[in-house]
């Protein structure tokens, strides 16, 4: 036995201990001033503390109105403690990303341990971890995302765990789990969705999973995302989507409309409306925005 192994417990508390350090330290002076989201999901809490309201007078709402931009309630109720007993000020309000953010030192430990992946590869991943800029950044502002991250690595450790016997509970774990992420930042719906049902069809073909397993699952998850399809709320659940999605971007039908007027002029019509169509077109931006996400670019200087 290696003394990293043999000192696993210990060298994971120093790096939990470092997590905490790194973002409390000077909380409440840098970064300098809150962000226009940090200021209002701060004043939303500070409101609901007060009144039970929100800025609008709405009492407990699933959806935040907002300015328009339809806040997600997560980060808004998650707050009302930290408000509650510290005020309204910047440390309260980012209080919650930094604890998320290192707690997550520890969640991906346990991620890495749970896919039985070694002591030390585990001990260097929750490294990486604690001394990444990206969760850094992330944990020293009232981030959403920071919440999502946690609560998603949380969901896929006990959507593992459903592979062990009587583990019905775990089942519902990741299941709320999963489901918090659908209100805490709108990015991770398509994520967690899409994830869940893949890694179920995997176990499922694997048999390490019973079916009724993933029945349970995939029950109580719908039923936890149920309220955000009501008809009163729905649409401003997906208002984000209308004001920044592919479909919202009048850009794109500007150029299949140019393209194929220019197409046109020497190409047969049949041929330059298949060439030049929304299927087409919307297919081939949304393959080089994925790839460019990726790209050397935009991951070292974005």
């Amino acid at each position: 036995m290696t003394i990293i192994k043999r000192y696993s417990g210990f060298i994971l508390l120093i790096l939990i201990l470092l997590s905490f350090c790194l973002r409390f330290w000077w909380l409440d002076r840098s970064p300098r001033g809150l962000l226009i989201d940090e200021a209002h999901f701060g004043y939303i809490s500070y409101s609901l503390v007060e009144t039970g309201r929100d800025e609008h007078g709405i009492p407990w709402p699933v959806i935040f109105k907002g300015f328009g931009d339809q806040k997600l309630p997560v980060q808004a109720y998650l707050l009302m403690p930290f408000i509650k007993f510290i005020g309204l000020n910047s440390v309260a309000v980012r209080l919650p990303s930094a604890i998320a953010g290192s707690l997550l030192v520890a969640i991906i430990y346990w991620l890495l341990r749970e896919f039985k992946i070694q002591k030390e590869l585990a001990l260097f991943g929750a490294l990486i971890v604690a001394l990444s800029p990206w969760t850094f950044i992330l944990s020293r502002f009232a981030y959403e995302a920071n919440l999502a991250v946690l609560f998603f690595t949380l969901g896929l450790i006990f959507l593992h765990k459903i592979t062990a016997e009587k583990s019905w509970g775990w089942a519902i774990l990741s299941a709320i789990f999963m489901a918090l992420t659908w209100y805490t930042y709108v990015a991770f719906r398509p994520v967690t969705l899409l994830f869940s049902i893949g890694f179920l069809i995997f176990l499922l073909i694997a048999k390490q999973v019973k079916w009724q397993k993933a029945i349970l699952f995939l029950t109580v998850f719908t039923v936890l995302i149920t309220p955000l399809f009501h008809p009163q709320i729905a649409p401003a659940v997906t208002a984000r989507f209308n004001q920044v999605g592919i479909l919202a971007d009048e850009g794109l039908v500007m150029a299949i409309n140019q393209n194929r007027t220019f197409c046109t002029d020497k190409l047969p019509k049949v041929i330059c409306y298949g060439l030049w169509n929304k299927p087409f077109y919307y297919g081939k931006e949304l393959l080089q925005r994925f790839i460019s996400t990726y790209s050397p670019q935009f991951l070292f200087t974005h």
